[in-house]
């Protein structure tokens, strides 16, 4: 998965500060979760990233996912 975004962006639709997306890019670089580059593009390494998450992030992805399939 590859992110055509600028920090800018991101940070705009999360709706928080520029500083703050700039410090978790960083710890998620340095985890090895994502790879990043000064133009912009962001590439997610799913697995590493899922396996970094608590278990909530598995509770929120089937309460997701029912929404998304109830709506269909």
């Amino acid at each position: 998965d590859i992110l055509p975004l600028t920090q800018d962006t991101l940070s705009e639709l999360l709706g928080v500060r520029r500083p703050t997306v700039t410090h978790v890019i960083c710890k998620l670089r340095e985890s090895g979760g994502i790879r990043s580059n000064r133009r912009g593009s962001i590439e997610i390494d799913r697995p590493r990233l899922e396996a970094a998450t608590c278990e909530c992030y598995q509770l929120m992805r089937r309460r997701i996912d029912r929404i998304v399939l109830t709506d269909e």
